[in-house]
């Protein structure tokens, strides 16, 4: 039987493209395994151990729903896992451009402005320092 599609990161990709999807199989790609979404398909780029491979998604707008073939695009069959076109945020500026951590815990808020951010969207970040997350 074909492998099937175990996860597939990340789900949200850059409405412009280029974005890096790891698809993870229940065992080895087949010689032939093509992705599909919509009008594009893409062959794998990079095998990441005997079960994962890589492939770069197109741009997009609209979510698609990933379908992959283990035939050569002979016959797709749906992963029920959907792909989401985010657009591309613009950062302008982040203040205070310097903060201190105390115990554990922010001090104070900040502040990241911009451009595309959606307003009835709730944004999250990760802020990294030399030594560890933050």
């Amino acid at each position: 039987s074909a492998p099937i599609v175990l996860a597939v990161e990340p789900v949200f990709v850059s409405a412009s493209g280029g974005t890096v999807v790891t698809v993870t199989l229940s065992k080895s790609a087949r010689p032939g395994t093509l992705i599909k979404l919509s009008n594009f398909t893409a062959e794998p780029q990079e095998h990441i151990g005997n079960s994962s491979f890589t492939f770069t998604a197109p741009s997009g707008s609209e979510p698609t729903h990933m379908l992959i073939s283990h035939n050569q695009g002979h016959s797709f069959v749906d992963t029920m896992i959907e792909l989401q076109f985010l657009p591309d945020l613009v950062i302008y500026s982040v203040r205070p451009s310097v903060f201190f951590i105390n115990d554990g815990g922010r001090n104070e808020d900040i502040e990241i402005s911009g451009r595309k951010f959606e307003p009835h969207w709730r944004y999250y970040c990760i802020i990294v320092s030399n030594d560890e997350d933050v």
